[in-house]
């Protein structure tokens, strides 16, 4: 079951990222598959937050662990996401 869920997401992420940046794929369908993908980054992201408030009570070291890492994968969405903006400037 693992191995499923790991190639559907594969698939799902790893297409779609790449059919973003076809200029085959109409403009509506690739604004569509980014929004999905940014939308299940920022689901995954707030779920760990959510997760690190919920279990603060129980311990301040799973806290601190769980909002680091969301914190971190949040710092470096953000610097991937300005990184392929410039790029796809300056190919302009």
């Amino acid at each position: 079951m693992e191995y499923l869920i790991d190639f559907i997401l594969e698939l799902f992420l790893e297409g779609g990222l790449e059919a973003t940046k076809k200029n085959k794929v109409p403009k509506l369908i690739r604004h569509l598959i980014l929004g999905f993908i940014s939308l299940f980054f920022i689901v995954v992201i707030g779920g760990i937050y959510l997760t690190a408030f919920l279990i603060l009570k129980q311990s301040v070291i799973a806290f601190i662990l769980l909002f680091l890492l969301a914190t971190f994968m949040l710092i470096s969405a953000i610097i991937k996401l300005k990184k392929e903006h410039l790029k796809k400037i300056n190919n302009k």
